[in-house]
């Protein structure tokens, strides 16, 4: 509650009136589907409010959690896109109980086509030399930080070197 389209009008309005002040202060915001909204409502949103201080932050993985393709939910976003979070999940079928279950996962283990994802970003995002990329590795207790933090960077050092400099 509200409805969506309800929300998504709110959304607009006050993005509107929030990026006259981000431009007032020369800072760019940015939204992120944040395992809430799809992307494709953010874009709704950046297209309707039209403001270069308005721009997205791409989160390679919470597209699954609102059953939305990560391939194709970059492809919506990539020319607003000014920052991304680079992480992976595993995604499993629906449990007896009815819902389907996400697990995190070291960066290249898991279900997000993270290669395809870059691709997408290197083409399309607005200036893809400048794109920041932030690592989130998200282990459990059961799993030791590092020992993932290090699979992921050595996973991106092999297959993704090439987008960056």
């Amino acid at each position: 509650e509200p409805p969506i389209d309800r929300q998504i009008e709110r959304m607009i309005r006050n993005f509107r009136t929030l990026a006259l002040v981000a431009e007032s202060l020369g800072i760019v915001m940015a939204t992120e589907a944040h395992m809430d909204y799809r992307c494709a409502d953010y874009l709704a949103v950046m297209q309707a409010v039209d403001s270069p201080w308005l721009r997205h932050c791409f989160d390679f993985a919470n597209p699954i959690t609102v059953i939305e393709d990560p391939l194709d939910a970059v492809k919506l976003v990539a020319p607003y896109t000014v920052v991304t979070h680079i992480k992976d999940m595993h995604a499993r079928p629906m449990t007896h109980l009815g819902e389907p279950r996400f697990f995190h996962a070291p960066i290249g283990s898991g279900d997000v086509p993270i290669e395809a994802i870059l691709e997408v970003l290197q083409s399309e995002a607005p200036d893809p030399d400048s794109l920041e990329h932030c690592l989130e590795i998200v282990p459990t207790s059961e799993y030791n930080p590092e020992a993932w933090l290090n699979a992921s960077l050595d996973w991106l050092r092999t297959n993704c070197a090439k987008f960056w400099n």
